[in-house]
């Protein structure tokens, strides 16, 4: 499964391999899933998703997990591959996200202590949402200390989600099924990974696509503005560059080509941060009924610590 859909981002989601290695994946972890309730001691306990709250956190952590990956695949092509910069200055843009999320993981376990996780997940996910969504707005010209500020809030605001909403749903499972619930948390965050990396990279390669023969029909010989204007170029290239009208035709073409390349790339990332928000808007919508189930044990004691101070009956009492 895994690997079916790690190709599907580079082959297309139609290629027979793809096809064929996500199909056999899909009826193994079927056919898993069905022997792993039937035996008496399973490896990965399925039960687990009997409890609301721990698929709950399940689905929003999967949501979560798609969103960082986004990020963390998106924006390394935007500055080395379409913007120009080097793999040690693409590292150090994420390293304060990185200190940001180092820094607040034990601030987060007291403030879940304190106000339990539907308001951390509320307000993580909402300062995701909207930091997600200002990626959508990247240009050739975006500054460099911007992405840095705007990836740095967006790590400050999933440091309050992952670890969170983890513990919320860990918190229902009985003692017997905490290693299954751990086991089955890490094995959906690494599936949501790859399948969520997959399909950013999907929808980023097909808008490109979409986005350059958009721009490729604006530049349309047939149309008498464009060539009057595409002639004008060639002249003042051939004059300022003291060379021949068909090398400064090569160099023009050459150079309109290489831009609707470069923009129709920045178009596709901003386009898949975008289903990359909208992800995580879901996952704000889910968070809102999320409840902290330490609660709801205090309620039952509390309702079995009033039951053994009634009073008896009187029948017990003459008896």
């Amino acid at each position: 499964m895994l690997y079916g859909v790690s190709e599907a981002g580079s082959d297309g989601w139609d290629d027979p391999i793809v096809l064929s290695t996500v199909i056999i994946g899909a009826i193994g972890i079927i056919a898993f899933i069905v022997q792993q309730l039937k035996v008496k001691e399973p490896m990965l306990d399925f039960r687990v998703f009997k409890y609301d709250m721990f698929s709950l956190s399940s689905v929003i952590n999967a949501i979560i997990t798609v969103a960082l990956y986004a990020g963390m695949f998106l924006l390394p092509i935007y500055l080395q591959n379409l913007v120009g910069f080097t793999a040690l200055q693409s590292g150090l843009l994420m390293l304060p996200g990185a200190i940001v999320m180092l820094i607040m993981s034990p601030v987060s376990g007291i403030l879940f202590d304190k106000v339990g996780p539907r308001p951390l997940a509320i307000v993580g996910l909402l300062i995701t949402v909207v930091t997600t969504y200002e990626f959508t707005t990247l240009t050739i010209d975006t500054p460099y200390m911007h992405i840095v500020l705007i990836y740095a809030i967006r790590a400050f605001g999933m440091s309050m989600l992952m670890m969170p909403i983890m513990t919320a749903g860990m918190n229902q499972l009985p003692k017997q099924l905490n290693s299954h619930g751990t086991a089955m948390s890490n094995t959906l965050r690494q599936i949501s990974g790859s399948i969520g990396t997959s399909l950013i990279t999907t929808i980023y390669t097909n808008r490109t696509t979409f986005h350059y023969a958009s721009m490729a029909d604006q530049t349309n010989t047939a149309d008498p503005t464009f060539m009057h204007t595409l002639q004008s170029t060639i002249q003042s290239v051939a004059q300022s560059m003291h060379i021949s009208a068909e090398q400064a035709q090569q160099y023009v073409v050459k150079y309109l080509a290489g831009q609707a390349q470069l923009n129709s790339n920045v178009m596709g990332i901003n386009d898949a941060f975008m289903w990359a928000a909208g992800l995580c808007l879901v996952g704000l919508v889910l968070s809102l009924f999320l409840r902290d189930v330490r609660k709801d044990k205090e309620r039952k004691k509390s309702k079995a610590g009033e039951l053994t101070l009634l009073p008896a009956p009187k029948e017990a009492k003459e008896s």
